[in-house]
């Protein structure tokens, strides 16, 4: 018997957490967002693991993961503010403040959504 993906991130958070295997916390996190890569919360654990671990940028993989498969989960959106992720300027060769990338990125952000 499979059990759903979700159990098998929440384990795999709370033993990364509680009792600090954090190598086989991250596993089943991996495991959890296989099985079900659609669930945003498996990516919230995912990024968990990895900022508990010390991995940041792993972390921000996680969210940005989630979010193209639960672009609406709060929960991901949340993180990642908090995280102070961004998205990358529209013009990558101009500063992030130039007025033209201050424009297209209100642009998008109205077309798109958050984060």
């Amino acid at each position: 018997m499979d059990l759903p993906g979700t159990f098998y991130s929440y384990l795999g958070y709370a033993i990364a957490k509680v009792q600090g295997r954090r190598r086989e916390g991250l596993a089943l996190c991996q495991h959890g967002v296989k099985l079900e890569f659609y669930r945003g919360e498996n990516y919230i654990n995912l990024a968990g693991v990895h900022l508990l671990v010390g991995n940041r940028a792993g972390a921000v993989k996680a969210i940005f993961d989630g979010l193209q498969h639960d672009r609406r989960n709060r929960e991901l959106q949340r993180m990642a503010r908090k995280m102070g992720i961004r998205r990358r300027p529209i013009i990558p060769f101009l500063d992030r403040a130039h007025p033209i990338n201050v424009w297209l990125g209100k642009v998008r952000h109205r077309l798109l959504g958050g984060i």
